[in-house]
């Protein structure tokens, strides 16, 4: 898949290189980031690309919007405050009747009849980025698109499922993710009602699942630009940070999810996405069917055997290549720790043996069958 590209602009141009730098360094967010001291020099080098975005210091902009771009934001910081946007509305009679919202959004669209988004540059890098997609997205999503993602990606799907509780079913998501994000670029996403970390660092990403969720439904586009604001990492780990509104779960059915998940797969930002899921059974069988692999942990005891025989019964009536896919596990048991820990304390020790050995034993009996 060919990057789209960023082009940086800002005459401090040790700055410009140091931003591109730290976008060419997220393999996975599908960006090419180029750094110039002016557009003149940018618009001449880039003449014949398509630029996503265009990320240039006051100084630097064009008078008007290139053909060639499709986003530009304005960096700010260097210049001297100019008056607030409600204030000078407000000094031209244009503010009776606006929301707060609504004269933010006036005000974008009353320069030059272009659409001029800012953000401060004196920021740490993760959060300027963070913040140009958002503001980006969020132009699309008022621009209105009715494309459905194009065909599946190659990234294939991994499901983690159990009925039974407790039986170490997210560290072992999180541990195989984590593992295989040495390899590939690989994303973490969580499904349950209560994932229980929603939020678990202060400096995390600036959206979660459902934000994405919601972004879709009222676009049903491209999610690149979104989720680059919305996804967080855990070392090599991408991962989505759960919703933290069960409804918002319940609500969205097993098409919505399907087409979601396809979304996200058409980025082609990742090529493993691992689905930490809840179990509703009318919601994920058309997810699990999707899925290379289904991963089922478990416990020993007479109830949880039960609970377990049952699912999987429903597995196989809902579809005869089900149970080709799935591997029950015995997981060893994790020590809880402090939830500002996780997912560290869970992915390391007797967890992350377990996942190597799993890893090793299930490319053995790939190669002894390709070999059969």
């Amino acid at each position: 898949m060919r990057k789209k590209n960023i082009v940086i602009c800002d005459q401090d141009l040790f700055y410009a290189e140091n931003l591109a730098a730290y976008v060419n360094t997220c393999e996975n967010r599908g960006f090419e980031a180029h750094a110039f001291p002016s557009w003149e020099q940018a618009g001449s080098a880039m003449e014949e690309e398509t630029i996503e975005i265009l990320l240039t210091s006051r100084v630097c902009a064009p008078d008007s919007q290139p053909v060639n771009v499709r986003y530009l934001v304005v960096l700010t910081g260097d210049e001297e405050p100019e008056q607030e946007p409600h204030k000078k509305l407000q000094a031209e009679g244009r503010m009776e009747g606006l929301t707060e919202g609504q004269a933010e959004w006036q005000t974008k669209e009353q320069t030059d009849g272009q659409e001029k988004l800012q953000v401060y540059k004196y920021q740490a890098a993760p959060a300027l980025l963070g913040e140009v997609m958002e503001l980006c997205a969020g132009l699309e999503r008022t621009q209105g698109t009715n494309e459905r993602s194009g065909a599946r990606s190659a990234a294939k799907w991994i499901a983690v499922i159990s009925p039974v509780g407790r039986c170490g079913k997210t560290a072992f998501a999180v541990a195989l993710g984590k593992r295989l994000a040495r390899e590939e670029r690989t994303l973490y996403v969580n499904l349950e009602d209560f994932a229980g970390f929603a939020r678990t660092r202060d400096d995390g990403p600036r959206g979660d699942l459902s934000d994405l969720l919601l972004y879709y439904r009222r676009t049903k586009g491209d999610l690149s630009l979104k989720m680059n604001s919305v996804v967080g990492r855990w070392e090599e780990l991408w991962y989505i940070p759960p919703s933290d509104s069960f409804c918002d779960i319940q609500d969205a059915g097993e098409e919505e999810w399907l087409y979601l998940l396809e979304a996200v797969s058409a980025t082609g930002m990742y090529d493993t996405i691992i689905l930490d899921m809840g179990v509703v059974p009318k919601e994920i069988l058309g997810i699990l069917d999707q899925c290379r692999r289904i991963y089922i942990p478990g416990l020993d005891d007479p109830v949880s055997r039960e609970k377990l025989q049952q699912f999987r019964q429903i597995l196989q009536a809902s579809s005869s290549s089900m149970e080709e896919k799935v591997v029950s596990l015995r997981l060893p048991m994790v020590n809880g720790g402090m939830l500002a820990q996780f997912p560290d304390h869970v992915c390391r020790g007797k967890m992350e043996t377990f996942v190597d050995k799993l890893l090793a034993w299930e490319k053995e009996k790939e190669s002894s069958e390709a070999d059969f």
